[in-house]
């Protein structure tokens, strides 16, 4: 290897022996071993960063401070840069600039998955704690609570107007229509009158209320026909606050809010279609299942399986297989461009390694999955 590296140049190789090139090799081997074995570790210890590259995990381990920010955003949606001080990291900062402060300091001395989980569960017990206070807050200020927060109050204060209106009858109703129609006004005087950071957040509520205010208007028209209102309403995304946070409700399904961090992103136009979207995938849910939306490039299949994300307080992981795309915008997994033959086939597969890690898991790395993962495989319907 000295010699190597005193004379770089290909030409002066020929001198030395083909037995010094096998002891190259097989070092190199050992190497590469020991280096996949190592991050192997980091991964099953923390199974989030099998969505990241060699390289990328490579760079997170090294724990510098631009390759630090750019790979966690990779592992968190809502992450876009840090705040640290000589005590750890304090707070993360959302692509759109909302802060999120952490009730205790995140040690980056400490090994890759441990500090990495203790990042993940301080934003989420922020995100709680800052839940309680704006529900017990009869009119929260938007630029003191996050977005998601604020989201996710006025969700479940809606269901439960919704829920006491439909118990009182139809005058209650014809009331929380006018309530929300005075809430839509609000709402658009803060989008255009505050930074932009307030706009985001009363942008994000105006399209909630605007949502809230259609089916309201509809639990109006029927119980005015003198229809029941249970199915229109039980077919809704409904939240509830509990004790440990809240849930979400779709018809029979019942899915704990997740509190993973959002940021400040504006939400998915809601619509009849997504509704439909909503309930097929939420039922699907509820048996363990996953679900696949097809229709043509542009339709909103991705973003409504997003959006439904967001809604649970989930991760999403997008890949988007595409052929412009390369292996390393797709972390330690490989996708190539799928057409529809390709996919079922990979559905099969998928089903195939499940069944043989039931009849001998010896052969598999394991590592704990939460009942909460699902997959989901969007087709084109150009791919037919």
């Amino acid at each position: 290897m000295g010699e190597v590296a005193r004379d770089p140049r290909v030409s002066s190789l020929r001198r030395l022996p083909l037995s010094a090139f096998t002891n190259l090799k097989d070092l190199l081997d050992r190497c590469q071993k020991s280096l996949d074995e190592y991050l192997e570790e980091k991964r099953s210890s923390y199974p989030r960063l099998y969505f990241l590259s060699d390289e990328d995990l490579l760079e997170l381990v090294s724990a510098s401070g631009r390759g630090l920010e750019a790979h966690l955003s990779k592992l968190y949606q809502g992450v876009g840069s840090i705040i640290k001080n000589d005590n750890g990291l304090t707070a993360v900062v959302s692509p759109e600039g909302e802060v999120l402060k952490l009730s205790k300091p995140v040690d980056l001395r400490d090994p890759l998955p441990r500090w990495l989980n203790n990042l993940e569960e301080g934003m989420k017990n922020a995100l709680r704690q800052s839940l309680e206070k704006c529900l017990m807050d009869t009119t929260p200020d938007p630029s003191s609570y996050p977005t998601q927060v604020l989201l996710l109050s006025e969700r479940i204060r809606f269901t439960e107007r919704c829920e006491a209106a439909l118990k009182e009858g139809r005058s209650a109703l014809k009331n929380l229509v006018e309530y929300l129609e005075t809430q839509r006004a609000r709402y658009r005087g803060l989008e255009d009158a505050g930074d932009k950071l307030t706009a985001l957040k009363a942008r994000g509520l105006l399209l909630d209320t605007v949502h809230h205010l259609e089916i309201a208007r509809n639990l109006l028209n029927v119980t005015q026909q003198e229809e029941s209102s249970v199915w229109a309403w039980q077919r809704q995304l409904r939240s509830y606050r509990t004790n440990k946070g809240a849930v979400v409700r779709c018809a029979g399904a019942e899915f704990p809010y997740r509190f993973e961090y959002q940021g400040a992103a504006v939400g998915l136009v809601e619509t009849s279609l997504t509704e439909r979207c909503f309930l097929a995938l939420t039922q699907a849910m509820k048996l363990g299942l996953g679900g696949s939306p097809t229709g043509p490039a542009g339709t909103g299949k991705t973003e409504s399986v997003k959006a439904l994300g967001a809604i649970l307080g989930r991760l999403v992981l997008v890949f988007n297989c595409d052929e412009g795309n390369n292996i390393s915008a797709f972390t330690s997994w490989e996708f190539l461009f799928l057409t529809l033959t390709v996919t079922l086939q990979l559905v099969r597969q998928t089903t195939n390694s499940i069944q043989g890690w039931a009849i001998n898991p010896l052969n598999f790395n394991q590592f704990r999955v939460p009942n909460s993962c699902f997959f989901f495989s969007l087709v084109s319907s150009e791919l037919d």
